[in-house]
């Protein structure tokens, strides 16, 4: 997929970053998740991207109308915003395939552009794999394959993961795989983030 790589608002003051960002959001608050959110959707949507929100905690329709209520324009919304349930959408089968969703990205991503928006914005609510006994390899598999996949391309994705139901580690280890993160509602280059061979090798180290 060629064209040229676009500098994009992530709704923080007048900072752009480069699209195909994987981002990363740790919040302990709710407020705090839905307002990063909301920027992030509305700043998408309003610059001519289709927007996906996987949610896990919020059902798909409330996510909707709290977007609607912190500002993003409702026909706008149903126009250019999708919703849908993240456990379903990263298990189509049930069965959780970082290779298989990598496919169905790609896809989503090709139809968003052939539609003639500008690019795709995905947040994703990843509380959903303490329920689907998703191994914490395959997480850090997809989130590498992820990072790899839409760097330049019209794709943008904030992963979000709830300080209150993951532990210390697996929070470092969240970190490590995404080159930029949210802090208190500001977006920054994440001084976490390592190189994915570096990572790898210290990671499956420390499986055996």
């Amino acid at each position: 997929m060629d064209h040229p790589v676009r500098q994009v608002s992530f709704g923080i003051g007048d900072r752009r970053f480069h699209e195909g960002l994987h981002v990363c959001h740790i919040f302990a608050d709710d407020a705090d998740r839905s307002a990063v959110r909301a920027r992030f959707i509305q700043t998408g949507i309003e610059s001519g991207d289709k927007a996906l929100c996987l949610c896990d905690t919020d059902q798909p329709e409330q996510v909707v109308s709290e977007l609607i209520a912190l500002g993003l324009d409702r026909e706008l919304a149903a126009a250019r915003l999708v919703a849908a349930s993240a456990a379903e959408s990263y298990c189509p089968t049930g069965v959780f395939s970082p290779d298989a969703l990598l496919s169905q990205l790609k896809g989503m991503v090709e139809a968003s552009c052939a539609a003639g928006f500008s690019g795709l914005r995905i947040t994703g609510d990843m509380a959903w794999i303490h329920r689907r006994g998703v191994t914490l390899e395959q997480v850090m598999d997809y989130e590498l394959k992820v990072l790899d996949y839409i760097e330049g391309i019209p794709c943008t994705a904030v992963c979000e993961y709830d300080a209150r139901r993951f532990d210390g580690a697996t929070l470092l280890d969240v970190l490590s795989v995404h080159p930029a993160v949210f802090v208190h509602g500001q977006l920054a280059w994440n001084p976490y983030y390592m190189d994915r061979h570096e990572f790898i090798t210290r990671f499956q180290s420390r499986q055996h």
